[in-house]
């Protein structure tokens, strides 16, 4: 048994959005390795393109752990889209090369420039919103949309000053922008409260005419007020939490749109990660409140709302339930929804009870739960339940020190849909025997395998793990050498599903027969001294179903 720190992961659990239902957090190097430890519960991180592109570093070596756990996105801040000298190809290729490596959920950048031909600026910087900067900023995008192959992300900016030569507002220059590009919106609800604070205008007004359509994700984030004689500012500092007014004004956003995958950007003065993942959680609070309001309002009935009280752990159900207050609602649906997940993962227990043993009940329990809200079962013949349970077990974090498990769940379900087959005629020892006194050449014969026969073989010792596991089993787990790969023949024996440990040649011999190949021609890469045994351990196992002479 295992001890696991029993909280779900987060990476399989997609919205329509194919962001994870989880709040994300920047991607920062100071907190790398307790990400890789602790594999912490949060949605997706979000990396900065420029801090990637080398071939090679610790940087590089982090995010390949991390990705292999959780959903990653991409925020660049160089590429100067609204920039009047042409885009850098050279670093737009390298921004290209590492969007295919990582294949993000979403790539973005800003409506903000850095480069002026020789000269980067490490600063996003103002445009004026005109015709000709309108057209020139469609063009960078179409050609990075035309390079990575994908939409892009276009962020609203933080700004300090306008032009005099502006002669369109930034919400018409923004419609404007995806309507020629197709291109796709990032709102950052920080920068709306800091450039409407600077220059006198009202944040809520500014969403309500951001055109929300187009937005797929949310930054939120902290600002610094600079108090100067001449005129105070807000500064766009990413580098404290997120400010009361911004959770107001992120709260007003959603209750416009809807939920919306959002994200906390901090990268500077960076606290401990789980100061980010309470900030995370907040973020989480407010979205799940307006789910819920829409659900509401869109005024699903019963049997829906039932469903997501149940798979989503909601209240959705209550306002429907005749009681007295909250609580008695709660108490009393309580018992349908319990119900469901400890029939379910009583079923599950009974499919899968060896990996049961492997990870112990709390653990298993918990691992039950998740799944059945990923993969409710859509049968009442419940033996046919959990076929994606092993592929569900590979992308938990808490099961990579156990690489063996998934594998073992495979060998689990197998097993129990080989009891349920059909039970099909075999020929015994005697009517092998009389079979081969009628071959002219038994050689030459053809050794048809039942059709509940399949060979396997998988990467771990999986057989001797769950041989182990067995009640009269003299196996002990210790004393196997679990990475090794095994030869497996998996059929049906007496009605039950069973499998045999094969050696190499055994499993090449069946797997010759089973592709139509006489007997000379199966056992042709055997030693003679070896086949008299090996033939004589064949004729013992309850899978060939007819011989024919060829």
């Amino acid at each position: 048994m295992i001890e696991l720190r029993p909280t779900p992961s987060a990476e399989d659990v997609q919205t329509s959005s194919g962001f994870p239902h989880l709040s994300g957090v920047s991607l920062k190097p100071c907190h790398y390795q307790a990400i890789v430890a602790e594999k912490p519960l949060v949605g997706f991180f979000e990396i900065h393109a420029e801090n990637y592109l080398s071939a090679g570093g610790p940087s590089r070596y982090y995010l390949e752990k991390i990705r292999e756990h959780y959903p990653i996105t991409v925020h660049g801040v160089g590429l100067s889209i609204g920039g009047e000298s042409p885009l850098n190809r050279e670093h737009l290729k390298k921004v290209a090369q590492l969007v295919e490596w990582i294949e993000p959920l979403v790539f973005s950048e800003h409506l903000a420039w850095s480069s002026h031909f020789n000269h980067f600026f490490n600063d996003l910087l103002p445009l004026p919103y005109t015709e000709k900067t309108l057209r020139q900023v469609c063009a960078h995008i179409d050609q990075i949309q035309e390079l990575l192959k994908r939409p892009m992300l276009l962020e609203n900016p933080s700004t300090y000053l306008r032009f005099k030569t502006t002669t369109m507002t930034e919400l018409e220059f923004i419609t404007a922008i995806i309507e020629r590009t197709g291109c796709q919106l990032l709102l950052d609800v920080n920068n709306v409260a800091v450039s409407c604070f600077n220059h006198q205008q009202d944040p809520y007004q500014y969403i309500d005419q951001f055109p929300g359509q187009a937005v797929r994700q949310i930054h939120l984030a902290g600002y610094a007020v600079d108090h100067n004689e001449t005129i105070p500012l807000r500064i766009d500092s990413h580098d404290r939490a997120v400010t009361e007014d911004v959770w107001q004004l992120y709260q007003y956003t959603l209750q416009q749109w809807g939920d919306k995958p959002t994200l906390i950007e901090w990268d500077g003065q960076l606290p401990e990660f789980a100061e980010l993942q309470q900030q995370a959680a907040m973020a989480d609070q407010i979205r799940t409140r307006i789910q819920r309001h829409f659900q509401s309002e869109s005024g699903a009935d019963h049997a829906t709302a039932i469903s997501q009280s149940i798979l989503m752990q909601s209240d959705d159900v209550l306002p429907q339930i005749d009681a007295a207050s909250t609580a008695e609602k709660q108490a009393r649906f309580a018992v349908y929804r319990n119900n469901v997940y400890h029939s379910l993962t009583e079923a599950l227990a009974e499919i899968y009870p060896v990996c049961k043993q492997v990870v112990g009940e709390d653990f298993f329990t918990m691992l039950a739960r998740h799944f059945i809200q990923r993969h409710p079962p859509t049968s009442p013949v419940l033996s046919e339940y959990g076929a994606d349970f092993a592929e569900f077990s590979g992308s938990i974090p808490q099961l990579s020190s156990l690489p063996y498990f998934a594998e073992l769940a495979r060998l689990e379900y197998q097993l129990l849909q080989l009891t349920h087959a059909a039970d099909m005629p075999v020929l015994s020892v005697t009517d092998i025997q009389q079979h081969l006194a009628e071959c002219a050449d038994p050689t030459q014969s053809v050794w048809q395998l039942a059709e509940s026969c399949l060979l396997w073989q998988p990467s771990c010792a999986v057989g001797q793990i769950y041989q182990a596991h067995q009640p009269d089993s003299t196996l002990m787990i210790q004393d196997i050498q679990w990475d090794k790969s095994e030869y497996l023949l998996l059929t049906k024996r007496e009605h039950y599903g069973v499998f045999y440990s094969l050696s190499a040649d055994e499993y090449h011999l069946l797997q010759r027969l089973q592709q139509g190949a006489t007997l000379e021609q199966a056992s042709q890469n055997i030693a003679p001294e070896h086949f008299p045994e090996l033939f004589s351990t064949l004729l013992q196992k309850p899978i060939i179903r007819a011989i024919l002479p060829q």
